[in-house]
């Protein structure tokens, strides 16, 4: 019946990326070609990690100067996303957000972060943030780009932290934006040193912004 023919695909699917593995950790040159072979086999059986190994194989470094190969890691990269494969989320909403597939496509990126970010990818979470604080490929909404980095944050995105300091610098509320910039340092974030000491400075605070200064964390 339709349950033995499903349980016959899976099983086909997991041995043909299966074998693409196998090949892929054996490195020799025949290895190689069976490992574009297997893959190819698990991607059209729907394999949603043989279509983001398929994307890698196309935008590699030999591959990356021909534009029918980049086109074929974008469609690859977006099947394997829509198919489940978190990883490709990024891969693919990296690559329309700066261009290397051809020409750029921010609203397309932005679409992508935000379903990554749904699915609960800290960086995807960070990306949509910023999207929305600055409006790239997106109507601008500083609320909800704000909200975004600090759902973010909770998955210690020290990225996130360093993004939240800089926005409440902007908007001169310095002692939050020490906060965010002092989490950011802790994660090791080298910029946040810097960024902590300056908003000390805004709270007249000198004496404790020099001990932020890159020399004298050394021996922090």
């Amino acid at each position: 019946g339709i349950g033995w023919f499903l349980n016959s695909a899976r099983r086909l699917k997991q041995s043909a990326y299966e074998l693409a593995m196998k090949n892929k950790r054996d490195g020799s040159k025949k290895s190689k070609e069976l490992l574009v072979h297997w893959l190819h086999q698990a991607a059209l059986l729907g394999d949603a990690r043989a279509l983001f190994e398929l994307g890698n194989h196309y935008r590699s470094k030999t591959n990356k100067k021909d534009p029918e190969n980049l086109r074929k890691a974008s469609q690859l990269f977006r099947l394997s996303a829509l198919s489940g494969n978190s990883d490709a989320f990024l891969a693919y909403a990296l690559g329309m957000a700066r261009g290397h597939f051809g020409k750029k496509d921010l609203a397309e990126a932005f679409k992508f972060y935000k379903m990554a970010a749904g699915r609960g990818i800290a960086s995807a979470r960070r990306r949509t943030g910023v999207a929305y604080l600055h409006g790239l490929g997106v109507e601008k909404d500083v609320e909800l780009g704000v909200k975004y980095l600090k759902v973010a944050t909770k998955g210690n995105d020290r990225i996130s932290w360093f993004y939240l300091g800089e926005y409440y610098y902007k908007v001169k509320e310095y002692q939050k934006g020490y906060t965010m910039f002092k989490q950011s340092a802790a994660f090791g974030t080298v910029e946040a040193f810097c960024q902590a000491g300056n908003c000390l400075r805004k709270l007249d605070e000198k004496e404790a912004a020099f001990r932020w200064h890159p020399s004298q964390t050394l021996n922090r």
